[in-house]
């Protein structure tokens, strides 16, 4: 019997061994549970500034994307309006250049014609002054000075004129 007590008290100190062990073993995990809820609350609370630090981020740069979006916008119909101005102002220019350019042209055709009247206007003149001195020589007159004379201011004013149709 005493054996079988002993063996008996062996096998209670063994569970009670164990027993321990597990109690030592709860013990542990209780107080890291513990440990951990007390740092659990302040890993939190430490998120949650976080979080409330990138909210008002977001906030503030929601805030500069509607204005920047708003200065964009603003820019767009600046660069728009400038366009149609450059556009309008180069349209009046090539339309006052092709004006310009159609008043040259008729008044080159103009002095183009006026030179042709004013050249056959020359000849005629030359024409008639010759018919006049070979007439009046054919009339009989005398040549003497005075008749040399009217010739040579015939002929200077004849030079005259044509002078002031090339200054044209």
């Amino acid at each position: 019997m005493t054996h079988l007590k002993m063996h008996r008290i062996d096998k209670a100190m063994i569970q009670c061994n164990e027993a321990e062990n597990l109690c030592k073993t709860y013990e542990h995990i209780v107080q890291r549970l513990k440990e951990e809820r007390i740092s659990f609350d302040k890993q939190l609370a430490a998120l949650e500034r976080t979080m409330q630090s990138k909210q008002r981020d977001n906030d503030e740069l929601l805030l500069l994307s509607g204005d920047s979006n708003h200065a964009r916008d603003g820019a767009q119909q600046n660069l728009i309006k400038a366009k149609c101005s450059f556009q309008d102002s180069k349209a009046c220019r090539t339309r006052e250049i092709r004006e310009k350019e159609q008043q040259i042209k008729i008044r080159r055709q103009m002095l183009h014609k006026q030179e042709r009247s004013d050249a056959e206007k020359t000849k005629s003149l030359e024409d008639e002054n010759r018919n006049k001195s070979t007439s009046s020589l054919a009339e009989s007159v005398p040549i003497g000075p005075k008749s040399a004379r009217q010739a040579a201011k015939e002929q200077e004013m004849l030079d005259g004129y044509i002078r002031d149709f090339h200054k044209l």
